[in-house]
């Protein structure tokens, strides 16, 4: 894709989404992926912040869960568009999307919205210094985080308070932890 062309490290994040007469091909399997976060996670209610949102499909999924607001954040451009024709298509509301910028978040520059819940299953968080991702996600109550590190991720969210209450493994390598604040 022109989005894949531009920006190699987005190339892990495509999801394959068959949902009703919607068909978006990857290299993920996100109905796989959200069966266990379903299992895992009760979205009524709550507001989301999903950094790295790619096809923005942890909001549309949370939003059908019944999240009270999503927040989509995605450096691409491309991506964010797609993301907001995914959620029109299917009538969903109180989801938003906003452009950010992954150097700024590196560096923790990047300010980061209150929510209930934070999704970090990009895979590009595996390229960040672990202290830097602990500083943004160790400021929500509800920690998704897709990782191929689970072993360091779990004793970073261990540290900062947090009781694990999931780890699976998802796909290749990668493990998605589910932690919610003591």
């Amino acid at each position: 894709s022109d989005v894949a062309s531009r920006n190699p490290d987005l190339t892990e994040d495509f999801c394959t989404l068959h949902f009703g007469t919607y068909y978006l091909n990857g290299n993920r399997d996100w109905c796989l992926i959200w069966s266990y976060i379903v299992q895992r996670v009760d979205f009524r209610g709550k507001r989301l912040v999903d950094i790295g949102c790619a096809m923005g499909c942890a909001g549309v999924f949370a939003l059908l869960e019944g999240a009270k607001s999503v927040l989509s954040l995605e450096s691409d451009p491309t991506l964010l568009k797609a993301a907001g024709h995914l959620s029109a298509a299917l009538g969903l509301t109180h989801h938003d999307f906003s452009t950010f910028d992954w150097p700024d978040f590196a560096t923790g520059n990047e300010v980061l919205p209150k929510a209930d819940i934070v999704s970090a299953l990009s895979a590009r968080f595996d390229q960040l210094p672990r202290w830097r991702v602990m500083g943004y996600l160790g400021s929500y109550p509800e920690i998704l985080w897709q990782t191929s590190r689970p072993d360091e991720a779990r004793r970073l969210l261990e540290e900062r308070g947090y009781k694990v209450e999931s780890l699976v493994e998802t796909y290749m390598g990668r493990f998605l932890l589910y932690a919610v604040s003591r």
